[in-house]
């Protein structure tokens, strides 16, 4: 796992719990210690079945989990900052081999703050969710990804409830906030649905 080195000169980008922009930190010291909120997001892609496309993650943090499809952060580049939709595209590429673009949407967001249990390392983060549409292939970084699998919406909601444990804090928060935000993802049209 060598991604804790290779991201050591990112830059993230830090924000407040409403997302207003607060600054820029190194992407390690925003995740040492009780670490600095700052921009990530998670994106899960659905295809026509209904079914979500899931990772199995290598990372220095929350290792071997499964998680949703693609989870990084906005960063600060040389002369601008990602937008939400770029960095997506950026880690549906780099994580599972989608190259394609695909369109996606900011559902929602959460912030959450996720104490890693094995050495100093955290999660501080303003949260995006992105859902989009997807229904190729699937080829998956091998120092990015164990493993993946599309599965029934329904069945994920379920797992994660019999299954915790398996999962993310934040694939788990992820739900929730869909939850709280009264969406609901229907298997049946592949899209989400405001009740």
């Amino acid at each position: 796992m060598q991604k804790r080195q290779g991201t050591a000169s990112q830059t993230v980008i830090l924000v407040d719990e409403n997302d207003n922009f607060q600054g820029y930190a190194p992407r390690h010291d925003a995740h040492t210690g009780n670490g600095l909120r700052h921009r990530a997001f998670v994106c899960f892609l659905i295809n026509s079945q209904g079914e979500i496309l899931l990772q199995k993650r290598k990372h220095w943090l929350w290792n071997n989990l499964w998680d949703l499809t693609a989870i990084s952060h906005t960063l600060h580049l040389e002369n601008h900052d990602e937008s939400y939709e770029g960095a997506t595209l950026r880690t549906l590429k780099k994580e599972m081999g989608i190259a394609e673009k695909v369109a996606l949407e900011k559902i929602g967001a959460f912030n959450y703050f996720a104490k890693h249990e094995k050495d100093d390392g955290c999660e501080n983060e303003y949260c995006a969710i992105m859902f989009g549409k997807y229904n190729g292939e699937a080829n998956p970084d091998s120092e990015d990804v164990y493993g993946y699998k599309w599965l029934v919406f329904e069945e994920f909601v379920e797992d994660t409830r019999k299954n915790p444990d398996i999962y993310t804090p934040w694939a788990i928060l992820t739900l929730e906030t869909i939850k709280k935000g009264r969406l609901r993802v229907s298997s049946k049209v592949s899209k989400i649905h405001l009740i």
